[in-house]
């Protein structure tokens, strides 16, 4: 097998949301969960966005600037780039944005609930990138890097200044 090919599409960053919402409706309790999961691949040189609402629908896009607005049976979600940033075929860092909504109909009661999961810078470094910063990091960032294992050539993603991140 060639090798180039094994490598080509490769999973960068993953985040996955799940929310419940439930109603009392004649004195018995019902519940949906609606679910969001957020993937960026590089495929050789390209970047591509991949969103999954619950079992519902998955959609691949290629990653750029402005908002995807994606829905499958009770599940929507919108999903924003902003700040995208790729030099040399290397994704740099972005700006990413999710809201998750489901609107259902429970015993004739019309519920639509959304949620802001997700409001994140992300950044990429290489071990390279981080034994020659030079005061360009924050108290914090420099404590979450020393965290992070740094030996050889991984890359590392790190997701700053986030508002919100649900699990």
């Amino acid at each position: 097998m060639n090798e180039n090919l094994a490598i080509q599409r490769r999973l960068i960053w993953r985040q996955k949301f799940k929310e419940k919402v439930c109603v009392r409706v004649f004195g018995k309790k019902e519940c949906v969960t609606a679910e969001l999961e957020l993937k960026i691949f590089q495929d050789g040189g390209t970047f591509t966005i991949e969103i999954r609402l619950g079992s519902f629908g998955t959609w691949t896009e290629t990653l750029k600037l402005g908002c995807l607005n994606k829905s499958a049976g009770p599940l929507s979600a919108e999903v924003c780039i902003a700040d995208l940033v790729i030099t040399n075929g290397k994704l740099i860092s972005l700006r990413i944005t999710a809201e998750l909504c489901i609107g259902i109909k429970i015993l004739g009661i019309k519920i639509k609930e959304c949620w802001k999961v997700l409001d994140s810078r992300i950044v990429l470094f290489t071990s390279k990138d981080i034994s020659t910063q030079t005061g360009d990091i924050s108290t914090m960032e420099e404590r979450i890097l020393e965290e992070i294992d740094i030996s050889g050539n991984q890359e590392v993603y790190v997701q700053i200044d986030s508002g919100i991140i649900i699990n």
